[in-house]
């Protein structure tokens, strides 16, 4: 896990890390990438480094929590209904970022970074009345969906616009929720008597 303090000092210095990350990714493969090349492309010490990383994916977890920040402050514009095109919206600009973590097989690192910033979803919720004891199974299933959406939109070559994976987020929920109550069994048992 990345351990960056609020100081300028330690900040700058992720920055630095998190520059030089970025333009070490466009020259070769994150699997090729040394600590030391980044560290000397950052101008920062191994030391430093490890202060603040432990490694080369945590560096893309904190790029990940940067962005996870930045635009949890655009969702306090949205309404609950343009929360979810938004957040594949934002993702998309970021595409670079999402491929990546979703090739390390890492997609804890994004469910982790937006389960710390849903506290807009959950006033949201509140006020259109969702407000009891399992909220938080509602978030943390929520983020599982759109996390999973967005590895799909990447399986998928990045083809779906975030209107049609916000379509297909709703049918898969619909089509979900007809799995758990029950409904898809007794279908199935219909099927198989009239064969």
């Amino acid at each position: 896990m990345f351990h960056i303090k609020k100081d300028k000092r330690a900040r700058k210095s992720a920055e630095l890390v998190v520059n030089a990350f970025d333009e070490c990714l466009k020259s070769h493969d994150f699997e090729n990438m040394t600590i030391t090349e980044l560290c000397n492309a950052s101008t920062i010490s191994r030391a430093t480094f490890y202060r603040l990383f432990d490694d080369l994916e945590d560096v893309a977890a904190y790029k990940c929590e940067l962005f996870a920040e930045e635009f949890s402050e655009a969702f306090k514009q949205c309404s609950i209904e343009e929360m979810q095109a938004a957040f594949f919206s934002e993702w998309m600009k970021n595409v670079e970022l999402l491929k990546l973590i979703v090739r390390l097989r890492r997609t804890d690192i994004i469910y982790n970074c937006h389960r710390s910033h849903l506290d807009q979803v959950k006033e949201k919720m509140e006020l259109l009345g969702i407000e009891d004891e399992i909220t938080d199974y509602h978030l943390a299933m929520l983020t599982y969906i759109l996390v999973g959406a967005l590895t799909v939109w990447c399986d998928h070559d990045c083809r779906e616009t975030p209107e049609e994976l916000v379509a297909s987020t709703k049918k898969s929920i619909a089509d979900i929720g007809v799995f758990f109550d029950g409904r898809l069994s007794s279908v199935r048992l219909q099927s198989g008597r009239q064969k």
